[in-house]
């Protein structure tokens, strides 16, 4: 789980700029904050992820041609360690 405040973009474009790794996250279901509203980059589309929001490595590339790591997550509020199920998915 994110274990402090994370900010990402929901652009891409502009997310590749901040270096050669980029997570690319699904959001099913998490406490994220829109900030693009708030900020002087509207342009970035800056959200905020909570603290404790768990998330699922699903694959990693590397792109050779940007030289950039590509890291796909599935971001959900709660895991169930229990079963290694998401918790939404027990209900």
């Amino acid at each position: 789980s994110f274990q402090a405040y994370t900010s990402c973009s929901r652009n891409r474009k502009k997310a590749e700029e901040f270096g050669n790794t980029l997570f690319i996250m699904d959001v099913f279901f998490a406490f994220i904050a829109d900030l693009s509203s708030l900020s002087e980059y509207a342009d970035e589309e800056e959200e905020l992820v909570t603290p404790g929001v768990c998330f699922r490595v699903k694959n990693v590339k590397f792109d050779q041609g940007k030289n950039q790591h590509l890291i796909n997550l599935e971001l959900r509020q709660r895991f169930s360690s229990k079963r290694g199920k998401f918790l939404s998915e027990l209900e």
